[in-house]
């Protein structure tokens, strides 16, 4: 079976690399995608895919992108902005040292100023060692005169802080957009049946023309202080543009204007997508919900999530941590924070965690060492993708056509099942504080509740996780208020289902008897268009049910 999803790739600078293996796995696996998104790098590679490249043609054994362009990603930003940032990075301890050495004094007393001068420097040397302070001489000669009338050693001077100071941004993107803008060209016309040629620059109608896959892009307006999606509503939208902006990181690249945006942005400037939404899940959820109406009403369409080195979900100790620290995770937290508070409120998501092992600003990074990165992270994404779309549901479904095999056989020897009897089964686990989602069912595949959401404080299969016991429940009589249901939800309840039994799935056999019960991890649930009362009454057969529902419990949030 074929699987359809969207993908939407995380920021994270040079780390991006590792979204073109998620990419190689996607092509590995046969995953359909319906459409992508990204923010910040994740950006670049939602583009490129989206006008026709795959994985191969992004980074490959012998050839990526750039070396068909016949540049690199250095060159592509400036090598001397980079040169010099390079330096400042990588000495920012001893520079901040320096800094409080000098500047303390100098705000206390202008006579302390002068004489702490030749401490701060002997300090500077035991700190740094020689080395690093002809490295710093260096830096120093860069940035003396702003204006370049010191240059570096053996280089032309560094236009970066220059550039910051004059349009708050070290880099340059303007070869970065022109180089974006003749790949998505390349693609596009790579693609074309009938080999016509696309005017630059690139626009979103372009790829509508093309029958391309949607794209949907995230930028932030710095001006108005929110989140903007860039899709097929903007279709003038110079792609290279949105890209450029969704990847510039503030101080890093200059806010930037977008060709072709619509008049109600006005003026507006964009910066990096990944300062508000670093994985914009929410881009896709309308199409999910619109892919079930048109597409099939029985498929999932999963929205993929495909992050990069994440580590914000991993609890850290506070007490012994200084103000540096405290202050990068204050901002780390609200970058990344966020983004997963917003991809748990979007029903149907699937995080696929990907490990690069690079810096955010490693975009020097040898070929090789690129393409490891890509193979690491395409074994990653497959091993994550096979066992959350494939090997999952599969093996769910196998338990639940054996449990239900085996409570059919036990009704129909008791004479408790008529020979045309409907029986189906489902799991159900909580999904926020208020409701319960049908993770896997069968005998409900042409059935509209096969995909279907309840509240947590129904009467019928969710009374059972809330109490802790089995339930049992008849829906003689049930309208959508008792049943706690909308009216919608109430209308995809197939008619002719009788009756319902209900049995918590806990942890561990033992939870099973325990007084009093420790919470649920979902619940196993029985329905047919006759009475179970007979199973429900059926205490030993129920026990044993339950012992064997904890195999499931793992499952439930897989």
């Amino acid at each position: 079976m074929t699987i359809r999803a969207y993908a939407v790739f995380e920021g994270g600078g040079a780390k991006g690399i590792g979204h073109v293996g998620a990419v190689k796995a996607l092509e590995d696996l046969g995953i359909q995608l319906l459409g992508v998104g990204g923010a910040s790098a994740g950006s670049i590679v939602a583009a490129l895919v989206a006008s026709g490249y795959a994985a191969d043609d992004i980074v490959s054994k012998e050839l990526n992108l750039f070396r068909y362009f016949q540049t690199t990603p250095v060159e592509t930003l400036g090598w001397h902005d980079w040169h010099i940032l390079r330096l400042l990075a990588g000495n920012l301890p001893i520079i901040t040292l320096m800094t409080w050495f000098i500047l303390i004094p100098f705000f206390l007393s202008w006579h302390l100023f002068v004489s702490a001068l030749p401490l701060s420097f002997v300090l500077f040397l035991f700190f740094a060692s020689v080395p690093a302070f002809f490295l710093l001489i260096r830096v120093v000669q860069a940035l003396w005169l702003p204006f370049g009338a010191i240059r570096p050693l053996d280089s032309q001077p560094s236009h970066g802080p220059s550039r910051l100071l004059r349009k708050l941004g070290w880099f340059d993107s303007a070869k970065a957009v022109t180089l974006l803008d003749q790949a998505l060209r390349k693609g596009l016309q790579a693609g074309s049946h009938q080999g016509q040629g696309f005017t630059p620059p690139i626009r979103m109608r372009d790829l509508i023309n093309a029958n391309k896959i949607p794209l949907k892009l995230v930028v932030t307006n710095i001006g108005r202080g929110r989140l903007t999606l860039i899709d097929a509503n903007e279709p003038d939208v110079v792609i290279a543009d949105a890209v450029a902006a969704s990847m510039s990181i503030p101080l890093l690249f200059p806010p930037s204007a977008i060709r072709g945006i619509s008049d109600r942005h006005g003026e507006a400037r964009f910066v990096d997508g990944g300062l508000l939404g670093n994985l914009p899940t929410f881009a896709f959820n309308e199409d999910r919900r619109n892919a079930a109406r048109t597409m099939s009403s029985t498929e999932r369409f999963p929205i993929l999530a495909f992050t990069l080195d994440a580590q914000v979900n991993q609890a850290q100790a506070v007490e012994h941590w200084g103000l540096t620290r405290f202050a990068a995770h204050v901002l780390k937290t609200g970058i990344f924070g966020s983004q997963i508070q917003n991809a748990e409120l979007v029903p149907g998501v699937v995080h696929i965690a990907l490990k690069t092992g690079l810096e955010t600003l490693d975009f020097d990074c040898s070929h090789d060492r690129a393409f490891q990165v890509r193979e690491a992270c395409r074994e990653q994404a497959r091993r994550q993708l096979q066992q959350a779309l494939f090997d999952v549901p599969a093996q769910r479904v196998a338990a639940l056509t054996a449990v239900q095999a085996s409570v059919a056989s036990i009704l129909a020897n008791n004479g408790q099942m008529p020979a045309q009897g409907r029986r189906r089964v489902a799991l159900l686990a909580p999904s926020g504080s208020l409701e319960m989602d049908v993770v896997e069912s069968v005998g409900r595949d042409r059935d509209a509740d096969r995909i279907m959401r309840y509240a947590i404080s129904s009467p019928a299969a969710p009374a059972a996780f809330r109490q802790r016991q089995p339930h049992f429940f008849s829906y003689a009589d049930a309208t959508a208020a008792s049943l706690h249901a909308t009216a919608q939800e109430f209308a995809c309840l197939p008619r002719g289902i009788e009756s319902l039994v209900a049995i918590p799935i806990f942890r561990s056999k033992d939870d099973v008897y325990a007084q009093p019960p420790p919470d649920a991890a979902g619940v196993l649930v029985f329905d047919a268009d006759f009475s179970l009362e007979w199973l429900y009454a059926n205490t030993a057969l129920i026990a044993e049910i339950a012992e064997g529902s904890v195999a499931l419990a793992p499952w439930l949030n897989v």
